[in-house]
């Protein structure tokens, strides 16, 4: 019997420390990747066309039958709070029958104000104060 000390082969180790180390890379690449968008992403997020969208579909939720609602003379306008999209809505009640166009305003901050749910008066002041300064494209 041979007694010599045998050489193990450390192709297995260097393959794993290799392994290890493109993955640990790829892993910081991802971790600074969404930094850069994220930036990108929140100047899209304050364009007035991405408002106006956001802005539908929260009245739109904001009523019964949210896939049927209609809109119509809609804006965006400078808010004091940021953008306002100001519109009018008709959307179906209980029945499914069509209440008619109502003036609303939807508010950058995700804040919702209808005429269905103010006094006229009040909802005419916040209408005046959120409404009255038209983005121009």
């Amino acid at each position: 019997m041979d007694r010599t000390p045998q050489r193990k082969s450390n192709t297995g180790l260097r393959f794993a420390l290799v392994l290890l180390g493109l993955t640990l890379v790829g892993a910081l690449a991802l971790v600074d990747a969404p930094v850069a968008t994220k930036s990108r992403d929140r100047e899209k997020n304050t364009t007035p066309e991405f408002t106006a969208g956001v802005a539908r579909v929260n009245l739109s939720y904001s009523m019964k039958n949210p896939g049927r609602v209609k809109f119509r003379d809609s804006f965006m306008s400078h808010a004091a709070r940021g953008l306002a999209y100001c519109t009018q809505m008709n959307a179906q009640n209980s029945f499914g029958a069509y209440t008619g166009f109502k003036p609303a305003i939807a508010l950058s901050d995700n804040s919702i104000i209808r005429a269905d749910q103010l006094d006229s008066e009040r909802f005419m002041a916040l209408w005046n104060s959120h409404c009255s300064n038209p983005v121009h494209n």
